[in-house]
């Protein structure tokens, strides 16, 4: 078979389980062929080996029963930059854009600072940070251990491995007594009775531990305001993304922690989706 046989028939055997088909299939063959889109459409008569096409089914298999995509090819866009990632990490999402954008906007890019990512997941955040703040230092945990992993990975294919240390603890436990410029996370905020609205390949294949909370979603808010307090500077803060509906539970959280200067940020639909709060 050649590549445009097998793009429709990907198309088809996707077109009941997913909205984006033929992107999907061709997300699929440009990963076991190895080529990018624009090869795929110049190529389109070029006979495939028998192995490949074996692989590409078995790839499209998975993605008909709600694999997210980005399992299946280790690649995930964010922020104008390919992650590696893979089960066990949160897939990132363009939402958390809008929380790398709005940080930036408060770190200083003149001199030597500091940060804390609470729960790293693929390493997307405080990578991303390193990359776009030379004088940046960074501190990520992470209570699973595939996370660490991960970040590590994609640290490493950043260079950015000099200035990121990874921790694989809970929240702050074990975190040396030193204090920064800023904490960030984008922590479990989904309130576990909200599980039957997201979809398919959300629920049953993204890690639980990295999207649901208690406490209505703010349990994690609490906690790292709570605890984080002592490992920021006078002059520190807080950057947090949240749920659409979560902006005046954890403007509340920040109050009563000693928190001002609350910052409110919108995502591209105009639904709040960054909290920044200064101690």
């Amino acid at each position: 078979m050649n590549i445009q046989e097998l793009l429709k028939e990907g198309q088809q055997l996707l077109q009941s389980s997913s909205s984006s088909a033929l992107l999907d299939a061709q997300l699929l063959l440009m990963y076991v062929l190895q080529v990018d889109k624009l090869y795929l459409m110049i190529h389109l008569n070029e006979e495939v080996p028998l192995e490949k096409i074996g692989i590409y089914h078995e790839l499209l298999a998975e993605r008909k029963q709600s694999v997210p995509i980005a399992y299946l090819i280790h690649k995930k866009p964010f922020y104008g930059r390919d992650f590696f990632v893979s089960s066990g990490v949160l897939i990132p999402r363009p939402d958390t854009e809008i929380l790398i954008e709005k940080t930036l906007d408060v770190i200083p890019d003149n001199k030597q600072v500091s940060g804390i990512e609470i729960g790293c997941g693929s390493g997307a955040i405080s990578i991303t940070l390193l990359l776009e703040n030379r004088l940046l230092n960074m501190v990520a945990t992470d209570i699973e251990a595939i996370p660490i992993e991960i970040t590590s990975k994609n640290a490493n294919l950043n260079n950015v491995q000099n200035r990121l240390r990874l921790i694989n603890t809970d929240l702050f436990n074990g975190i040396p007594s030193e204090q920064f410029d800023f904490i960030i996370s984008n922590p479990p905020y989904i309130p576990y009775n909200d599980s039957t609205k997201l979809m398919k390949d959300v629920v049953d294949y993204e890690p639980k531990g990295a999207l649901f909370a208690e406490e209505n979603g703010t349990f994690f808010y609490r906690k790292i305001l709570e605890d984080g307090k002592k490992f920021l500077k006078e002059d520190g803060f807080v950057a947090f993304e949240i749920g659409c509906s979560q902006a005046t539970q954890v403007r509340e959280l920040c109050l009563k922690e000693g928190f001002h200067n609350i910052m409110i940020h919108q995502d591209l639909y105009g639904l709040d989706r960054v909290v920044i709060a200064f101690r």
